[in-house]
């Protein structure tokens, strides 16, 4: 379904939970969305947007190899990224490098393109399973890695290592999904025979930790500065808080199918509202706890994403939209 871009006027809900956050981004004061469909007119099936500053990434899946699409916020152009002739998806971005996954037919490995330069090289070697990277500065995290068939295991990769060796973070557990990083900080969720925990890694210090154990499956985490979302998988989900400084743990969003929350500073985006399949998108203020509505059900899918005053999100005809947030 594509939709027209416009001008939305949203209302903000304010919820009675209250947060005492430390370094936080500039807030935002979302009262008009400017909306553009992000889509091209020859493709369709478009999914995982990521956002950092003045680009957005996304992958689509049309019959034969998927491709990663650039978006220049300010140009307004669209740019097919990506090893040629390979199936590439599941693009990160961190200022002008964006990394992705490929496969020529031989093996999954994860490859960088830069902007600026147009450079397009190989991280990893084929390894039949090197797969979801994600970015941050000069590092690299991935799933999977030479120890792929015998289990998910997230791996770190520091481009300043000229080798490009890969090292093996996760260690606790066997199955290991969805790695994020920011900063000095890595998030994913595992798997510990029963249900999934939320595991956090200190680059600086090489320690692995588990940050969430309950039975609420917790799953899909991400993380900005010290503080990390995740929601609760189990029943109708929710989504918590843990803060690294201080190891507190808040309950931000109560059970009602909301899922797959994504952080920058004290904002966050996630799927939410009514029943599973019939979602909304909507941002949520860290400081005040208030809620804002920025797709209605009926137009928003779902993997909501967010990176300063832009949020990216999948309509359910599998289109691309993305929002400018302004006072």
């Amino acid at each position: 379904m594509k939709r027209t871009p416009g001008i939305l006027k949203v209302m903000a809900v304010t919820s009675a939970i209250f947060l005492a956050m430390g370094n936080l981004a500039p807030a935002i004061a979302a009262i008009n969305v400017a909306e553009k469909n992000l889509t091209l007119a020859n493709v369709d099936r478009c999914y995982w947007p990521e956002i950092s500053g003045n680009y957005v990434v996304y992958n689509d899946y049309l019959p034969g190899p998927s491709s990663v699409y650039l978006y220049n916020i300010a140009a307004e152009t669209t740019t097919i990224i990506g090893l040629a002739g390979a199936s590439n998806d599941n693009p990160s971005i961190d200022s002008d490098r964006v990394v992705y996954s490929s496969d020529s037919g031989d093996g999954h490995s994860i490859r960088m393109y830069t902007i600026l330069s147009g450079q397009d090289v190989e991280i990893t070697k084929v390894n039949h399973g090197d797969s979801r990277p994600a970015i941050s500065g000069h590092n690299i995290v991935y799933r999977n890695g030479p120890d792929s068939r015998n289990g998910n295991a997230i791996y770190l990769i520091d481009l300043n290592d000229v080798t490009l060796t890969p090292h093996q973070i996760s260690a606790k557990y066997a199955s290991n999904f969805r790695p994020m990083i920011d900063g000095n900080y890595v998030v994913w969720h595992a798997s510990n025979g029963a249900d999934n925990d939320v595991m956090l890694y200190d680059i600086n210090g090489e320690a692995e930790t588990d940050i969430a154990a309950t039975s609420g499956d917790e799953e899909k985490p991400d993380i900005s500065g010290s503080n990390v979302v995740y929601h609760l998988a189990r029943g109708d989900g929710g989504i918590r808080l843990y803060n690294i400084d201080t190891k507190q743990t808040t309950n931000l969003v109560p059970p009602g199918c909301s899922y797959t929350p994504r952080i920058y500073g004290n904002y966050m985006v996630y799927e939410g509202g009514l029943t599973s399949g019939n979602q909304k998108v909507i941002l949520y203020n860290l400081t005040t706890g208030a809620e804002t509505t920025l797709a209605d059900p009926g137009d928003a899918l779902d993997i909501p994403t967010i990176d300063g005053n832009h949020v990216a999100w999948v309509t359910d005809g599998a289109d691309v939209m993305l929002d400018t947030l302004a006072g």
